[in-house]
Order: C-alpha cells, then sequence, then structure tokens
C-alpha cells in the first residue's frame, strides 16, 4: 500500500476517550470538575485535552492545529503535541504556535514513537477526555462537540 493510500486511509482515524459527566440535577456538581462550562442549553460540557503525537509533521501541522482551534467547542480545549525529534521545522512550529496561544502546549516525545507520544501527551493533560489528533488531519466544524455529545 502507498503512503498516499495509507494516509488516505487512516487520515480520519481520532480516538476519543470519554469519562461520564453528570447532567441534570448532579449537573451541579460537575461544575467542581476541572474546565466544566455550560454550553447555550445549559448542558455541562467538560473540558477537553487534544493530543497530537507528531514528527515531520513541516507542511500539515500549522493547518491541523488551527483545525482544533476553530473547533466551535464551548467547553474548555487545550492542545498537547508531543513532538518528536523531526528531521523538519516541526519542532519550531510547534514552539511558535504554543508561544502564540495559551491553549498549545509542547511536550517532548524523544522515543519518536506514537504509543510514547501518546501517554506523555495524556499524562501532561489537564481534562479528563482526551481526543487523540493526527498531525496531518484537519477535523471538520463541530467534531469534538458532536463526539462529547
Amino acid at each position: 500500500m502507498s503512503r498516499l493510500a495509507w494516509c488516505a486511509r487512516t487520515a480520519l482515524i481520532v480516538v476519543l476517550f470519554l469519562v461520564p459527566v453528570p447532567r441534570g440535577a448532579d449537573a451541579q456538581s460537575a461544575a467542581s470538575i476541572s474546565g466544566v462550562v455550560k454550553d447555550t442549553d445549559g448542558a455541562v460540557m467538560p473540558g477537553v485535552s487534544v493530543v497530537m503525537p507528531v514528527l515531520n509533521e513541516e507542511r500539515h501541522l500549522e493547518a491541523a492545529i488551527q483545525r482544533v482551534l476553530d473547533q466551535d467547542y464551548p467547553g474548555e480545549l487545550e492542545v498537547i503535541l508531543a513532538v518528536g525529534p523531526s528531521s523538519d521545522r516541526t519542532r519550531e512550529i510547534a514552539n511558535a504556535l504554543a508561544a502564540m496561544d495559551p491553549r498549545i502546549r509542547v511536550v517532548d516525545n524523544p522515543a519518536a514513537r506514537t504509543p510514547a507520544a501518546l501517554n506523555i501527551g495524556i499524562a501532561a493533560s489537564q481534562h479528563e477526555i482526551i481526543v487523540r489528533v493526527d498531525g496531518h488531519v484537519e477535523l471538520i466544524d463541530g467534531y469534538i462537540t458532536r463526539a462529547v455529545e
């Protein structure tokens, strides 16, 4: 299988780990959970950590992150970039984006392997809901909101 075919097949693979958040009468007690806010209908929307394992994503990283930040998710959102030892400008781009937006954090992935990056990113996350997004994927509008609902 060519790299292009593999990328096309896996481009929309996104993993979402959900921790249930109380609704209704228990919603007020959920307000003590980090990053929980209410949407326009009064539903409790927990904070979400987007973990992106990245290695040699110079060409795609900025667009991928922008699509995450452009999500209309009403809760708190953070992006954790687990950056491996890239041979291109991935690290430089990641650091520049993190310097411009406090929702973006960069962590090191010296092993340059996706499982290690996910473990490092999840350990660095602040929220109980984790969305895994690849460094070359551009999420569709409303993806995170729909996934959490």
